[in-house]
């Protein structure tokens, strides 16, 4: 019987059970693997400055690597009514490491922030709740990469700030993803901007930029140009533009980009992508379910759990995964809410994600069909219903 879910299109997954007799109770042990507590965060009222003349306050909040001008978060940091990072130096290297830097949403405060500065990069770090996640002013040949930005009225800002590269970055549930203003000849590609009331704005004479390869993803404004900017591109052949998840199709003649241009607010791209850059659907299948009773008092009140797993074939990872119904019949109810997260909510490819079901079985069944359905994300956000 057809148990994968494939391809856009797919057929309901029907499982048949057969109700297990007494015989076949096996008892179940939980065991819990404590693993030791992770650090708890740094708090602060200040500023952490960090410069290249020995890290500066970086040994408070990460290790210091002198040889690269390297400051590696060790801890999630939080600092409340002042910045949260401000880098003091040229050529420094902040790395988040994947830790977390939260301010409190109090006054004008700038997550990460540097002022006149050349040859930064800020990397790995999610930064949440500032006036302006990362900020940079009047600064020049820097990288941001790896970011999350989240929360935030601005989530990355460049104020008077021209010849840097953003990429790789996630902007997303801010007032305004990405800011530009009266900031030239800088690089935005690989970036995402999703769940923004304005997902990318290019303002006050920020001429020349190259904004392509990004995606955009379920904005209220995906992106506006001021009409002071001019020269900034959208698209090149032959890699195309960006991707917009409100103009994702047609693609007739299926060479990978929509077969009309994008048109917004000051500008256009020319050559808008049909699928999101660096995502896609995984290819998710359903393994062969495990039912068992869970304890003697289950079974006698003929409450049977099964364990779906969901195993992933293709290369793709799946984000947020989880189940999110099952459509039985023989008058089998489901007893566990729905939807439940698979696994971690993660499934590498190559790897599978589990979760234990509750199903209430009436007097005289003993066999049902169970119809499942789920939902998944592709590494750029886009979610993928299954089958």
């Amino acid at each position: 019987m057809e148990n994968q879910w494939k391809g856009r299109r797919g057929r309901i997954v029907r499982k048949c059970f057969v109700f297990p007799a007494i015989a076949a109770l096996i008892p179940v042990f939980m065991f819990a693997l404590m693993s030791p507590a992770a650090a708890g965060a740094v708090t602060s009222a200040t500023t952490y400055h960090i410069n290249a003349s020995g890290g500066g306050d970086c040994s408070l909040i990460g290790t210091w690597d002198a040889a690269t001008g390297t400051c590696s978060l060790s801890t999630d940091v939080t600092v409340t009514g002042a910045d949260g990072i401000q880098i003091d130096s040229d050529h420094v290297v902040l790395d988040g490491n994947g830790h977390t830097l939260t301010g409190n949403n109090s006054g004008i405060t700038n997550g990460v922030s540097f002022n006149s500065r050349t040859g930064v990069t800020v990397r790995n770090l999610t930064v949440t709740k500032f006036y302006a996640g990362i900020r940079l002013f009047s600064s020049t040949g820097n990288v941001l990469t790896g970011n999350t930005a989240s929360n935030c009225i601005y989530g990355i800002d460049l104020v008077s700030s021209s010849g840097n590269t953003l990429s790789d970055n996630k902007a997303t549930s801010n007032n305004s993803g990405i800011w530009l203003s009266g900031s030239s000849n800088n690089s935005l590609s690989g970036n995402l901007a999703g769940s923004n009331a304005l997902g990318v704005h290019i303002g006050q004479k920020s001429n020349s930029n190259t904004v392509r390869q990004n995606n955009f993803l379920s904005n209220t404004a995906q992106i506006t140009v001021d009409s002071s900017c001019t020269a900034n591109v959208f698209s090149a052949a032959p890699a195309g533009g960006n991707y917009w998840s409100d103009w994702s199709t047609p693609d007739a003649n299926h060479d990978g980009f929509v077969d009309s241009p994008y048109l917004f607010s000051g500008g256009r791209d020319d050559l808008p992508l049909a699928a999101p850059v660096g995502g896609g659907r995984p290819d998710l299948h359903l393994n062969n379910p495990g039912p068992f009773w869970a304890s003697i008092d289950d079974y006698n009140a003929r409450q049977l759990s099964v364990t779906w797993s969901v195993g992933n074939t293709g290369s793709r990872d799946a984000f947020q995964a989880q189940l999110t119904d099952s459509v039985n019949t023989n008058g089998v109810t489901l007893v566990t809410a729905m939807p439940q997260v698979l696994g971690s909510g993660r499934i590498a490819a190559g790897g599978s994600g589990s979760v234990t079901l509750k199903y209430s079985v009436p007097q005289g069944v003993s066999a049902w069909h169970s119809s499942l359905t789920a939902s998944a994300e592709d590494a750029v956000g886009v979610k993928y219903v299954y089958p």
